[in-house]
């Protein structure tokens, strides 16, 4: 069986437009018809009636739902080979946060690379409060909590702190640490979606006598850096994601009282070959980490 015929098939039963069909399947119109007309003949039904719009047979309707049943039990089969050749190999999963090249964790799992070149890294970069979920099976999770984490799922690799960049010319760049309370009248540029961090920080604030006025909320700190060098506004930051992208022109000063966050790996419930020889790499890593 031609599965591709099918998939053409049931997506021709939707849309009733070969165009249409065509550009869902990255495919041409007339490899569709082709497709289509050799599906006719296998199973020596006409499954569409063309001559002035294009439309289901009673035939074709009979066989729609047997098609998809089919479709859904083949894509059903190949999830669940992916997964018994994940468990079997040596696919190591990591699901991470878009700032992890910054921390102490990027680095140890590119020395484990390089200790084991036959093991394949799949890297997914994921919104923190998806890393919020516990890790999947066969895959490891690198996020970031404002709270200590407790259990043998976790390990703790590093800890930053939140601090405030300001363009070297504003008149608290020369500060040694500045109070909340000192950037109440400032336009703020958040990084990130995570809600823990998001509602924690509006709350500092509030505790310091207001409410922040958030001028842009993104997911790519080389922006945040670049607005903020062109004086849109403050950023209020951890530390460390933006080590490696500081210039003479912005300042990075600690926030007080201090706001500590911690980085973490987590290990799912179950782990292959792959993911059970990186925690344990991790763990003689980390082992003199409080």
């Amino acid at each position: 069986m031609d599965f591709q015929k099918l998939q053409l098939f049931v997506d021709l039963a939707e849309t009733l437009n070969y165009s249409d069909t065509a550009a869902e399947n990255f495919t041409t119109q007339s490899n569709v018809s082709k497709k289509i007309t050799a599906l006719e003949k296998e199973l020596d039904s006409q499954l569409f009636e063309r001559k002035h719009h294009v439309h289901l047979t009673e035939a074709g309707e009979l066989i729609l739902p047997f098609a998809q049943q089919i479709l859904r039990d083949y894509q059903g089969l190949q999830q669940q080979l992916i997964t018994f050749k994940q468990q079997q190999d040596l696919s190591l999963i990591i699901h991470a946060i878009p700032t992890m090249p910054n921390y102490q964790g990027f680095a140890s799992l590119t020395t484990f690379l390089v200790k084991h070149p036959q093991i394949q890294l799949q890297l997914h970069e994921a919104e923190a409060d998806d890393l919020a979920l516990p890790a999947a099976n066969n895959s490891l999770s690198f996020l970031r909590s404002l709270t200590l984490l407790e259990g043998n799922e976790y390990l703790l690799t590093e800890k930053d702190r939140l601090v405030v960049v300001l363009p070297a010319k504003h008149p608290l760049a020369q500060e040694k640490s500045i109070q909340l309370g000192q950037l109440k009248n400032e336009n703020f540029l958040f990084l990130g979606n995570h809600k823990e961090i998001y509602y924690s920080v509006i709350e500092l604030c509030q505790q310091n006598g207001f409410t922040p006025k958030i001028g842009y909320q993104g997911t790519r700190i080389e922006l945040i850096l670049s607005m903020v060098n062109q004086g849109i506004g403050v950023a209020l930051v951890m530390e460390k994601t933006t080590q490696t992208k500081q210039s003479n022109e912005i300042k990075t000063i600690p926030i007080a009282p201090e706001q500590t966050s911690y980085l973490y790996f987590e290990k799912g419930p179950e782990g292959n070959e792959a993911v059970q020889k990186f925690w344990q790499f991790l763990k003689k890593e980390y082992s003199n980490l409080e």
